[in-house]
């Protein structure tokens, strides 16, 4: 299994920058380095959670790595796997984006239309991402 480094992050910004929503860039670039096996089918639930879950809400980049960090630390059977593996990561990583940027909200993060603005979102949020997964990786 790959490791979510700055390369990921640049994957990441060129994927925003072909054309790919916040959340499917940080999603995809990071699924790719991971080397985690989606169908076509499933690499399109990401489309939805861009620009703020489609909703100016919540940053789709902050979505696209807590979907990550789900499909890494998640679970199949409530009766057997806890969720706070996920959730306490996701909550880290939440923390951390808001601590980067001053909100987990699109529309307070983007001010004014313009994507370019989202691309500096869409890198850091996979740099902060790599650096927590390696914070849990040493422990």
């Amino acid at each position: 299994m790959g490791k979510i480094n700055q390369e990921t992050s640049q994957k990441a910004t060129q994927y925003f920058t072909k054309g790919y929503n916040c959340c499917e860039s940080v999603f995809h670039a990071c699924c790719e380095e991971l080397d985690v096996s989606l169908s076509e089918e499933s690499k399109k639930i990401a489309t939805a959670f861009g620009g703020g879950l489609g909703q100016g809400c919540t940053c789709g980049a902050l979505a696209g790595g807590t979907m990550v960090i789900g499909l890494l630390k998640g679970r199949l059977d409530p009766l057997v796997e806890a969720k706070e593996p996920a959730c306490d990561l996701a909550k880290v990583f939440g923390g951390k984006f808001k601590e980067a940027f001053g909100s987990h909200c699109c529309s307070a993060l983007k001010k004014e239309n313009n994507r370019e603005v989202c691309k500096n979102y869409v890198g850091r949020a996979v740099e902060i991402l790599g650096e927590i997964l390696e914070k849990t990786e040493t422990r």
